[in-house]
């Protein structure tokens, strides 16, 4: 009549259970690219490119600055009035100095090392997007679930209470009592139905789709230095090109020589001249701005080192606390499953008691109640230890094609 554990249940346990997980499933990856080009930070991807390829440019290239074109002319017509004339035009080239160069190279390294760790930081971003709609959605399904076992648990128990009653076996008060419980469900029912509609909104807004994929099951991996996080290398990378800036700060003290070449014109009345103009300019003393610009080069570097170092201390405690999140969430799940083993044994008993007149309605209905939080409890702990192992997985730096 009341169905222990009934099939669709167990198969949402065997779903979620550890141990029991398949792999992650094709279409599950396929979300990942999905979900990374909705990424906000997608929008960097494009800059650091061009910054990397501007740098080393600028480090491949002996000019140190705008080329400028100049022309020159002398007429003394109104003056003198000796029919002289001169043209004169030519460019001005800055040349980078060594220093300069070398600056402008360890930019270039840095952007190129930020460019190149930055496909990995933003896929581990993707995949934590990911793997939090998944898990809240599966967890929302999950609870519906547990609703929709409550509901039909409740509905047998009213149809049958209503056939007792017409056969005078038991009062109409107790038909009332299992309609109120059954409209109390039914109440429940609508209100995780609404949440799953909520979370597949959400879902469908990120991946596209509607369902969840077959698999999303993870299996915990081995936990990685810091040096091989993704998010730490990206952080790194930021702090080696603060310290290029840093160099290239300093290497500006002392302004860029130029060369100028050009081709000069002269005319009087005797005739004309032509001739070449090469002319070397050395810039005295510092740039008066030096200082200022080094001190705010190393300020950005100190801020990058800040950043790097509260990363790293910040992982070190999510991932302790997602360790022990893990360990209770197993602990938890073991004591969700001996739990609702004895309440479905106290509800099998519940039920026999109250057929044969030896209880009343409301205590099968509170051993009913028991029951039903049982089995979502069961399941919850379950997604709730998987969700824990995703979550470890995302903490140590594993996005979910690795």
């Amino acid at each position: 009549m009341l169905a222990i554990i009934n099939r669709n249940f167990l198969l949402a346990v065997l779903c979620v259970y550890p141990g029991l997980a398949a792999a992650i499933s094709a279409d599950y990856r396929s979300l990942l690219d999905k979900v990374q080009e909705r990424q906000p930070e997608t929008v960097l991807q494009g800059a650091l490119s061009e910054s990397t390829q501007a740098a080393q440019t600028q480090a491949d290239s002996w000019i140190g600055g705008d080329v400028v074109l100049k022309f020159h002319h002398e007429n003394d017509s109104g003056l003198d009035n000796q029919s002289m004339q001169n043209w004169q035009l030519g460019a001005e080239v800055p040349i980078q100095l060594p220093s300069h160069r070398q600056a402008n190279q360890a930019l270039a390294e840095g952007f190129n090392y930020q460019n190149s760790i930055y496909s990995r930081y933003l896929r581990l971003r993707a995949s934590e997007t990911l793997r939090r709609i998944v898990w809240s959605y599966r967890q929302a399904e999950i609870e519906l679930q547990a609703a929709q076992e409550n509901y039909a648990g409740l509905s047998r128990i009213t149809d049958r209470v209503r056939l007792r009653a017409k056969l005078g076996e038991v009062p109409k008060l107790d038909v009332l009592m299992a309609e109120q419980s059954l409209l109390e469900a039914e109440t429940q029912l609508r209100r995780k139905q609404a949440d799953l509609d909520t979370m597949q909104g959400q879902y469908r807004a990120w991946s596209g789709s509607d369902n969840l994929p077959a698999d999303i099951e993870e299996t915990l991996r081995s936990e990685r230095s810091f040096d091989e996080h993704p998010k730490i290398q990206w952080l790194q990378g930021m702090t080696q090109t603060g310290e290029a800036k840093v160099q290239q700060a300093r290497a500006q003290k002392y302004a860029s020589p130029s060369i100028y070449l050009g081709a000069q014109q002269d005319r009087t009345v005797t005739g004309e001249d032509h001739s070449w103009v090469v002319e070397f300019s050395v810039p005295l003393g510092t740039d008066p701005q030096h200082g200022s610009r080094v001190a705010e080069a190393k300020q950005a570097l100190s801020n990058e080192q800040q950043a790097l170092l509260q990363a790293k201390q910040q992982l070190l405690e999510d991932q302790i606390k997602a360790q022990a999140e893990l360990s209770a969430s197993r602990q938890a799940m073991e004591a969700a499953q001996q739990q609702q083993t004895l309440q479905q044994q106290a509800l099998q008993m519940a039920d026999k008691s109250y057929r044969w007149g030896e209880s009343s309605l409301s205590d099968f209905l509170r051993v009913q109640n028991k029951a039903a939080l049982a089995n979502s409890r069961l399941l919850l702990t379950s997604v709730k230890y998987q969700q824990a192992i995703a979550n470890l997985n995302q903490l140590y730096g594993y996005a979910l094609d690795e």
